[in-house]
Parts: C-alpha cells; structure tokens; sequence
C-alpha cells in the first residue's frame, strides 16, 4: 500500500467587509515574501477582484490562495509553507475577525486490491458497491471514496468556532491539527488495519 499526500488546507470564516478579496493581490504577496523565485505564480490562473482572488502558484508544494468576501482558504502539499503564508496574512490583516475555522487534509492510498479491500470491510450488501464512507468524532470527521481503479481517497477534517482575531489565531491550538492526526493515525492502524 502506497500513501501520496494530496493536500493539506485552511479555511477561515470572517464576516463580509471585513477582508476585500482585492488586498491580496500580486503585488502584496511579493512585498511580502510569498511570491519569491522558487514560488512564482500561474499567471494563466491568477485571478483578482472584489467578489473573489484565486492565486495558484506553480511551485513544488502546489500552493493557492482564494479569497472571498466572507471565507479566506489556503492550500499547499506544505504544512509548513500553509503557516508560513498564514503568519504573512495575519501580520497585514490581524484585525479581521475569524467567525470560525476548518483544516483538512486529502490523501490517497493505493493498492491493487482497493477500492473493493477496505470497502467490504463495511457492508454486507449484495448488489451494491459502497462508494462514500464518512465517519464523525466530535469536531472531526473522516470521509473516504472510491477515487478510481486501485485507489481510495481520504479526506480528513476539523472545524472550530473560533471568535478571535487573525493575529490571535493559532493554528494548532485552534483548530487541532495533532488530534486530527491522531484521530487519522488511529483510524488507519486500528480500523483500516494499514
């Protein structure tokens, strides 16, 4: 069994009016340190404006940034490089108020004989093949599906109310990441038996 990690991501809640997606453009992002020459932008993909800014990088990581008027996300294969952008975003916007937060991570496992392997383990329907499995503890849940011949998909979330500003968040202490992990690592040992 192969584990190839997709991506990992944050997603904040703020009321609207509080950031305009058009702040966070190409140029903030260079004078801050985001932009560089080993994490340059997709032009072809780059888009800004009042209802919505979509930055993706073409970089090793695979970053993208989008912004709405009521919801910023940040993606990257890095968790490193998501905290990295983060701590540059709450330096210029420390202000807004975060209504609540959610941090996943996607990944997919492979093997020749899943799907159908693991999904068995689940059902004792004949005639049906399960496709989507979601499992939920307190504030997290586990999603799984079938992602194509020899592949499942696993996504991993967590998701907090939050009433702090941005320069107050924390990401680990906020919303969990290690009680993700853990909850992951768990599931996969115990109730996937990898």
């Amino acid at each position: 069994m192969k584990e190839e990690l997709i991506s990992k991501e944050l997603s904040l809640k703020y009321l609207p009016g509080s950031l305009n997606p058009i702040d966070i453009n190409e140029h903030y992002l260079q004078q801050v340190g985001i932009i560089d020459e080993t994490n340059p932008l997709n032009r072809g993909m780059l888009r800004i404006g009042s209802l919505g800014t979509n930055i993706i990088f073409s970089n090793k990581t695979k970053d993208e940034i989008r912004v709405q008027p009521t919801q910023l996300r940040v993606e990257s294969k890095s968790e490193e490089r998501l905290v990295f952008i983060i701590n540059k975003l709450k330096e210029s916007f420390g202000t807004v108020s975060i209504k609540g937060g959610e941090y996943s991570f996607d990944i997919h496992l492979i093997d020749d004989n899943y799907p159908q392997e693991i999904f068995e383990r689940y059902t004792s329907t004949e005639g049906l093949t399960l496709d989507v499995i979601q499992f939920g503890y307190d504030n997290a849940n586990i999603g799984m599906y079938s992602c194509g011949s020899k592949k499942i998909h696993i996504r991993a979330v967590i998701q907090n109310t939050l009433g702090k500003t941005l320069s107050d968040f924390n990401l680990e202490e906020d919303l969990q990441i290690e009680h993700l992990n853990d909850i992951y690592s768990k599931f996969k040992t115990q109730d996937l038996k990898l």
